[in-house]
């Protein structure tokens, strides 16, 4: 999202020629994966748009079901053996023995979905608890100069379901994890929350998503808004909204006609 009327924007935070390494489930990988409407292909696009020649390495680490937890064992494995995700060709242990200047963590979703991340005090509190470590051993491995946690996006399309009760403390959570920690928090969720709100006030049954946890074209595109601007990138944002988002509203606005 765009910095508040009359706050300062941030300062781009991405260098020329950063490795920016993105860790994630299923939906970091379809960001690859999903083609050229993926997320990390899109936050790539935007960079090029806005800053070509900007020759950042742009990898990602995402696996389907992953969780908090589970990717603590994963980091585990990697420090023994191969160990691919849902990315073809891109190895765990090899991606992260190379110093990474950013870190991109977005997590939480299949904590959601998991019958153990429950929705109250002390599960958010142990869920946070799991999430440090995580964090402190891809630090350790990475190296990273800037680590940034991706805010969880929607599962379902309704912000009062269950689920998204649950995401709500998950975000408010990783907020509080970030100022502890000294990363950024980037807002993926609320990006992709603004956009579904934008498409429903074109079309009632506007969609983000496919299937009310992955992302669909609009989902993804939100999803590199959000990080883009959250690392102060905001004409790199911008180049995705208007090239992506945009004709997706004005698509949705003529079918409404």
């Amino acid at each position: 999202a765009a910095a508040a009327a009359g706050e300062a924007a941030p300062a781009p935070l991405i260098r020329d020629g950063d490795r920016i390494v993105f860790v994630g489930d299923s939906i970091t990988g379809l960001g690859v994966n999903y083609g050229p409407g993926g997320y990390v292909t899109l936050f790539r696009k935007g960079l090029d748009l806005a800053r070509p020649g900007h020759g950042a390495e742009i990898i990602a680490l995402g696996g389907s079901g992953q969780n908090v937890g589970s990717w603590m064992d994963v980091v585990r494995r990697s420090e023994q053996g191969e160990v691919l995700l849902d990315v073809p060709k891109v190895e765990v242990g090899r991606t992260l023995a190379t110093p990474a200047g950013i870190l991109v963590i977005m997590l939480g979703m299949n904590d959601s979905l998991a019958p153990y991340t429950s929705p109250d005090e002390a599960g958010v509190e142990a869920w946070a608890g799991r999430y440090r470590t995580l964090i402190a051993a891809l630090r350790a491995r990475a190296k990273p100069r800037i680590t940034a946690l991706g805010t969880v996006t929607p599962n379902t399309e309704d912000p009062a379901s269950p689920k998204n009760r649950l995401i709500a403390l998950l975000n408010r959570r990783i907020a509080g994890l970030a100022q502890e920690l000294g990363c950024l928090a980037l807002p993926s969720g609320e990006s992709v929350c603004e956009t579904l709100d934008r498409g429903r006030a074109c079309r009632p049954d506007f969609h983000v998503t496919y299937d009310y946890v992955h992302p669909e074209r609009a989902g993804h595109a939100a999803i590199a808004c959000g990080m883009l601007a959250g690392l102060g990138e905001q004409a790199a944002a911008e180049a995705v909204r208007q090239s992506c988002i945009e004709p997706l509203l004005a698509e949705a606005r003529v079918g409404q006609r």
